[in-house]
């Protein structure tokens, strides 16, 4: 027994004096291995230290346009913006319309006279105006001896209208002005009364122009009024007497006009 207690101390001391020198050889084994650059001999951290992430500042440059498009030729790039047209009316067009009873006074064949119509238009950025006029003559007017012949007492029978264009200045103004052109038509007669009766003796179509100026006054929103003046030019007539002359004429003309401008 005692020899057998001998044997197994024996072995134990043999193993551990085996791991002593295994040990021994590993720390002279490390010692001699060289640290690596920037590291202390013998640093903890050369062994534990991660790896060092590549500078992001050395990466290559990216391109500056990341959204893909292409490059803009420079030729392109460095020719000055166009101006747009300039127009007569310009931004968001309010739309409106009005009608307008008209009565003016003019002079035809030499005597005063009194026209009666009215006018409608539809109104575009409260400036330009599109629609239509026309006139009829209801008091009486004597044509000249020419026209006339034997008979001793006739009347002059007169209407016209057509299509007619406007521009209204300022017109968020309470008084503001504006012009308009008149182009169309009209008929001319001579009518004999002396029977009592009135009966046609002769009839004429004639070309007319009128151009027109006047100063207009906001009442309300949608009521306005307004004084004009303009010039009545008419064509020759065939009937004798009746020439561009005796038809022809200024006007002056009062107005009140209703709807949206």
């Amino acid at each position: 027994m005692k020899t057998f207690v001998r044997y197994l101390w024996l072995a134990v001391a043999t193993m551990a004096l085996g791991a002593r020198e295994a040990r021994a050889e590993e720390s002279n084994a490390s010692a001699m291995q060289p640290d690596p650059p920037g590291q202390q001999p013998g640093s903890a951290a050369s062994s534990s230290a991660p790896p060092q992430v590549a500078d992001k500042t050395s990466a290559p440059p990216q391109d500056a346009n990341k959204t893909g498009a292409p490059p803009q030729d420079a030729s392109k790039a460095s020719q000055p913006p166009q101006e747009a047209n300039k127009t007569l009316l310009s931004g968001k067009l309010d739309n409106g319309g009005y009608g307008a009873p008209i009565v003016k006074v003019t002079s035809l064949a030499g005597q005063a006279g009194i026209l009666v119509g009215g006018r409608g238009a539809w109104v575009i950025g409260h400036s330009f105006t599109l629609g239509g006029a026309g006139y009829g003559l209801p008091t009486s007017v004597e044509v000249p001896e020419a026209a006339r012949g034997s008979v001793t007492k006739t009347a002059l029978a007169l209407g016209y209208g057509g299509f007619q264009v406007g521009y209204i200045f300022l017109p968020r103004e309470i008084v503001h002005f504006s012009s308009a052109l008149l182009i169309g038509g009209g008929g001319v007669a001579v009518i004999d009364r002396s029977q009592g009766d009135w009966q046609m003796m002769h009839s004429a179509a004639v070309f007319v122009l009128e151009p027109e100026v006047g100063v207009e006054v906001n009442i309300t929103p949608l009521i306005r009024g307004g004084i004009h003046a303009s010039y009545r030019y008419m064509s020759d007539s065939t009937i004798p007497g009746l020439s561009s002359g005796a038809l022809s004429g200024p006007s002056a003309g009062a107005m009140l006009a209703f709807g949206a401008f």
